[in-house]
């Protein structure tokens, strides 16, 4: 395959690498919380 096609040549990849960076951060998730216009099922709430 040639480096032409498949995708930054070299010194594009050791800029972008030393520039942009690759650490991750830390992601905390939240809990989800339906709209407001979902409501809940009137089978599944039926107890």
């Amino acid at each position: 395959m040639t480096e032409r096609f498949y995708g930054p040549c070299d010194a594009c990849l050791a800029e972008l690498r030393a520039t942009q960076g690759n650490e991750q951060a830390a992601v905390e998730a939240t809990e989800y919380e339906p709209k407001m216009n979902v409501v809940p099922n009137a089978i599944a709430s039926k107890e």
